[in-house]
């Protein structure tokens, strides 16, 4: 058991460092909402690593700059996790734009949606609407530690949690019925109630986590809702698919890892007696706040269609590139380093194995995150999804792989 509590320290959807800064104005972006689909004034992301684009890197290196102007500490994205659109300035938990990125696009917004959060300083980004934060949870707040800049464990809180980045969003901009807000969060408390039970916190623990996530997606969720916003909520995915959970995690050389094949052996009990109780806890949230908000909240069900996605997501793949997907391994492995250049570097590495395979054919960058072209697929169905619900089907896209360049 304690091997599996590793595994799931290793495994968990959050990176291991964190990150915060000083506060925003309220003024929202403006947008020309002749530029955009169905008059809409903004869309706002709160999330996690899956919705991170540039959140992470941003809210450490405000605390940075806020502790000392002056420092030369920086806290980086590398390998391939690193992004050449703008300058790695927004990079992500991929090696492209994520999902939620792709749909601001496709609601008519140009360029990237730019990180925020209440501690994000106007030195570092300003004029943000992604509250996206890697690692983030539902039932508690993470803390950021960088030693040599300064930050000793145990850390300084990010005030990055669901219902802070739901605080943060409603205080600093004007929400109406013209504006969409996309949530999702709870896959690290899944990750957290499990190494709980399994580190001998037994049932008890594992749902004490479960029920603070649960109530607090309930807050976040009514925060949101009560501006007149519309809001769409994604759970976290069946974690039983994941590599780790297959018994397909590669280490770095490219064998499967200790930890894997143990994990394997428990697939069944992870998903009926643990990944369900919080599946339905958060099922039952969504259909007592639809009581109240009708259709101003819709679920986007990732955990319940999480398997077929990923199976429809590999026949596109291969009819557009005619390429297999590999959704059982992961291409590369994570690490956190700090490098004598005074940088702390979030780096994504290519497993040696996988050096002369394509990194477009895994549908997993890591353990858990998945590759751009899996972005850009779950963005157009969440897009879709929005249309239908929201705007009578009106300027549907094709589910299709568009080129990335």
């Amino acid at each position: 058991m304690k091997k599996l509590l590793s595994f799931m320290l290793a495994f968990s959807m959050s990176s291991n460092v964190a990150i915060t800064v000083v506060a925003c104005g309220t003024n929202s972006e403006k947008t020309d909402e002749s530029k955009t689909q169905f008059n809409l004034n903004n869309f706002y992301v709160i999330g996690d690593s899956l919705s991170d684009a540039g959140g992470y890197k941003n809210l450490a290196q405000s605390l940075i700059y806020s502790k000392d102007p002056t420092s030369k500490y920086k806290y980086e994205f590398s390998g391939n996790f690193e992004s050449k659109i703008y300058e790695n300035k927004y990079p992500s938990y991929s090696n492209g734009k994520t999902a939620v990125e792709w749909i601001n696009n496709l609601l008519g917004f140009e360029g990237m949606m730019k990180p925020a959060g209440e501690l994000m300083i106007d030195a570092i980004v300003k004029d943000g609407r992604n509250y996206a934060v890697g690692g983030a949870k539902a039932s508690s707040d993470i803390k950021f530690s960088f030693g040599e800049a300064g930050f000793g464990r145990p850390g300084v809180d990010l005030k990055v949690d669901i219902v802070s980045q739901a605080k943060s969003l409603v205080s600093q901009h004007k929400l109406s019925s013209n504006d969409i807000v996309f949530m999702e969060m709870g896959g690290n408390d899944m990750f957290a109630g499990i190494e709980a039970y399994f580190s001998g916190g037994g049932i008890n623990k594992f749902n004490e986590i479960i029920n603070e996530a649960t109530i607090n997606i309930d807050k976040a969720l009514s925060l949101v809702l009560k501006t007149g916003a519309k809001v769409m909520y994604m759970n976290s995915p069946d974690i039983t698919l994941v590599p780790t959970v297959q018994g397909g995690e590669l280490d770095r050389n490219g064998e499967v890892t200790v930890l894997s094949k143990l994990a394997v052996t428990m697939k069944d009990y992870i998903h009926e007696k643990l990944d369900l109780t919080f599946y339905n806890k958060t099922s039952q949230v969504i259909e007592d706040l639809k009581f109240t908000y009708k259709d101003n909240l819709v679920l986007f069900d990732l955990f319940k269609d999480f398997g077929g996605l990923i199976n429809e997501y590999k026949t596109l793949f291969k009819n557009t590139f005619d390429k297999d997907v590999n959704s059982i391994n992961n291409y590369g492995y994570d690490t956190t380093i700090y490098e004598g250049d005074n940088k702390l570097v979030q780096r994504n590495t290519t497993i040696k194995t996988n050096n002369d395979k394509d990194i477009d054919t895994f549908f997993y960058i890591d353990q858990v995150h998945p590759t751009r072209y899996v972005h850009q697929y779950i963005g157009k169905k969440i897009y879709n999804m929005m249309v239908d619900d929201w705007f009578f089907g009106k300027d549907k896209v094709e589910i299709s792989l568009d080129k990335i360049n």
